[in-house]
């Protein structure tokens, strides 16, 4: 093989690597392609639109938080060791950002498995605890209710086997 040919070989390799990549990283070509011709028919708003959507798409760190986040409503566990897995979350997530996420149950547990600016995920977002609508779930099933008393301090409350809130069986800790 001469090195003309070597050197088409590994110009291809590459290219086919980049595409690859690329793939990955932004979808297929054929969908990109479509969205971009979408996008050009329907004028400079639409290719902002486009340009920003891709912007959101970013990639998500997950920290490597402890083998505790694997025992998150086992059943060898207890609802103590949830709220204390929890805490660390939120501890992890706070030292990784600088504050605690914010807002209900479905958009902090989004924060915490990277929909934040840093890209930084604590729990990952296919982990067991975490209902198909995004919603951080206790042992029971039930959501978690997080009232953010300032920007450094949470409420955290499970419902507890009863499944409702503000009853005596309630777990309740403040991070």
């Amino acid at each position: 093989m001469s090195k003309v040919s070597t050197l088409i070989v590994l110009v291809l390799i590459q290219t086919i690597l980049l595409l690859f990549i690329f793939d990955q990283e932004f979808g297929p070509m054929d969908e990109l392609g479509e969205r971009s011709k979408q996008s050009a028919e329907l004028g400079p708003e639409a290719l902002n639109d486009e340009w920003e959507a891709l912007q959101k798409r970013k990639k998500v760190t997950l920290m490597a938080v402890s083998e505790t986040t694997d025992q998150l409503n086992q059943k060898d566990g207890d609802a103590e060791e949830d709220m204390q897995i929890i805490q660390q979350l939120f501890s992890v997530y706070r030292s990784a950002l600088g504050s605690h996420p914010i807002g209900e149950n479905d958009e902090i547990t989004a924060a915490l498995t990277g929909d934040n600016d840093k890209g930084v995920a604590v729990i990952d977002a296919s982990h067991p605890s975490i209902s198909s609508s995004g919603e951080l779930l206790d042992r029971w099933g039930h959501a978690y209710f997080f009232h953010n008393i300032s920007e450094s301090s949470t409420e955290i409350r499970s419902a507890g086997p009863d499944g409702q809130m503000h009853t005596e069986d309630d777990i309740v800790v403040r991070y």
